[in-house]
Formats: structure tokens, sequence, C-alpha cells
């Protein structure tokens, strides 16, 4: 309660004619006269009358919570009443999804009334589109393996980035390059009679069991067909020959 003539430890106001009430913070400067008694602490203003306790909001202020990803701008102290502009800046690789806490909806930037204190965050997530058309996110590009998003070959060897990871080198270092790289890997070589004019098949199998065709509508000159098949990661390979 307010006594008229000396600063209050406490001010509490109502602003539905005392059925709740809200303590407002000091410390206050004060004035009085015979009527009425004037307390403010340059956020709030309160008038306490004979007929009640008054109120007014002269400042608020926006703070932000903390956001992994990204960076939120527009903090500060404001006027009652307004508007305040929230600016949301991803970290590189990702992009702003979305407001939380006292703003919502994903406008960025954003303008809000300042109509009490308020407390904004906003959510970041990976950037998932490929700007370059490399067969990489932005997000992988710039966050996994620093290279550019915006160019499909990075380091300028020739290569495009996702072929140059899938082979095991930097995509991101000219010196680390897949330019001439070779490998001898193991081969068998599969022949059989084909008659002229007829039509044969190819047909595959790891277990003499299960066969696939590996080879089909292979026309015949009467003399010997030859293929060779990879037996890379195929510790058994069988094959077999039947006319269409």
């Amino acid at each position: 309660m307010i006594t008229s003539g000396s600063a209050p430890a406490e001010v509490w106001m109502s602003s539905n004619q005392g059925d709740t009430w809200t303590k407002i913070d000091g410390p206050w400067a004060t004035s009085d006269n015979a009527s009425a008694f004037f307390a403010s602490n340059g956020t709030y203003v309160a008038l306490a009358t004979d007929k009640g306790i008054y109120s007014a909001l002269l400042r608020t202020v926006l703070s932000f919570a903390t956001s992994a990803n990204g960076t939120i701008a527009g903090a500060g102290d404001y006027a009652a009443g307004a508007s305040a502009t929230l600016t949301a800046t991803p970290s590189p690789g990702y992009v702003f999804t979305g407001w939380t806490g006292a703003a919502s909806g994903t406008q960025n930037p954003l303008s809000i009334v300042m109509d009490a204190d308020k407390s904004v965050g906003a959510t970041f997530a990976p950037d998932t589109s490929d700007s370059d058309g490399d067969g990489l996110s932005n997000y992988d590009e710039i966050v996994t393996y620093h290279t550019n998003p915006l160019q499909k070959d990075t380091d300028g060897d020739g290569f495009d980035d996702l072929f140059e990871i899938n082979t095991g080198f930097n995509p991101a270092l000219a010196s680390s390059s897949p330019d001439a790289a070779s490998s001898i890997r193991t081969a068998m070589e599969f022949r059989f009679n084909a008659g002229a004019g007829l039509s044969y098949r190819i047909e595959s199998s790891t277990d003499l069991q299960n066969w696939t065709t590996q080879e089909s509508a292979i026309v015949g000159s009467g003399g010997v067909v030859t293929r060779f098949y990879t037996t890379e990661n195929l510790p058994k390979r069988y094959f077999r020959v039947r006319r269409n």
C-alpha cells in the first residue's frame, strides 16, 4: 500500500477493481498531493487515489533466448507500445525455421509490438538444399566438407566434389585429386558359341539356385561370344548361357 508523504517500499497495481493485484518492483521516485499519490520506477508509473491504484507501463525490455546455430538481433529497451524488429541470422550451412517464445511464425525480419517485457527465441536447421547441383547439401558442403556450395568443383581439379568424396579424395584441396588415379581389379572371361542369327542371354548366380539375367538379346554370328565380368566383392559367381 502507498502511504502519503513517503517513498513506498512496495507498490501493487490492480487493473480490474482489486480482483487481482501485481507487485511492481522499485526503487521508486515519489510525489504526492492531498488527493493522490504518484510513484514511478522508470518502467511503470502508479497512481494511488481514494478510488484505487492505477498504473501504466512506460518502458519494456526485449530479450532473446539462447539459439543454437544462429543469432537474433533487436534486443533492448523499448517504450511501451513501440515496435521492435527481430532479425534472425542463421550460421553458415543452416536456415532459419521459426520463432519461439513471445513470437511465432517464420517471417524474417519480424516486427512485434512491445506492450510488455518479452523474450524471443529462434530455431535453425541444416540447409538441405543443393545450390550447385553436385549431389551434396549446402550443410554438408559448408559444415562437413568445407567446400563451396556454389561450385560443383571447389578445388578446380576437374572433378565434382561428390566424386572426390566417394573416391577418397579431398574436394577442397587441389593437390588431393583423383586425376589419373588407377587400379587393377580381378575379372573373369566368359565365352560361348552362338549360332548365326540366334538370340541368347547370359545369367549369373552366387549359389547355383537363384539366377538373374546379366545380359540379354545377344545375337550370335556363328562364332564365339566373349564377355568380361568383374568379380569384385563376389567370392563366388557362376555364369550360364540360355537361348531366348
